[in-house]
């Protein structure tokens, strides 16, 4: 039989092939569709799940994580101007700022505002700052990918972190 001119031929079906195929399909849909989601929440980069605060009793971490490998990074230190329990009276002495762990390895680690005196040994930075300072930019570039865990300890009061650096 011919349509239109054309010979017909008969095609033959695997329909147990194509089910697997098409479960295949769907389950690639799935892992795009999650990793699409995971990037577009931040989860992998900028976002909203890539924002994290650490609260302590003297000052607040802020920072963004997972990091990305040779890229800018950075934790902003809001010292709080007066520690809960403490008598309200100007601070006199400068404010200390040491980093132990991954981070005091990282290249190119600066402060901004920059310090009054810092002091680098292997694996830790410490920096003081004038009485008066309230916020602390501590940037640097990213280093090798994988795990990376690091200490900050400002006035005394130590705060862990731990975060993925991405290739």
């Amino acid at each position: 039989m011919e349509t239109n001119g054309a010979a017909s031929a008969r095609v033959e079906e695997d329909l147990p092939f194509q089910v697997r195929s098409w479960r295949v399909q769907r389950l690639g849909w799935c892992v795009f569709a999650l990793y699409v989601g995971a990037a577009l929440a931040g989860f992998l980069g900028d976002g909203p799940l890539a924002q994290r605060r650490v609260e302590m009793r003297g000052y607040s971490l802020a920072y963004r994580s997972p990091w990305m490998n040779g890229r800018d990074s950075r934790v902003l230190v809001e010292i709080k101007e007066f520690q809960i329990g403490a008598v309200d009276r100007p601070r006199s002495e400068p404010r200390r700022i040491a980093i132990r762990g991954d981070l005091a390895s990282l290249r190119n680690l600066h402060f901004v505002p920059g310090p009054i005196s810092s002091v680098s040994r292997k694996g830790s930075v410490t920096a003081s700052f004038e009485p008066e300072t309230t916020l602390v930019s501590v940037e640097a570039v990213a280093g090798s990918p994988g795990p990376a865990k690091f200490w900050i300890d400002v006035n005394g009061e130590q705060a862990s972190i731990a975060l993925w650096i991405l290739p």
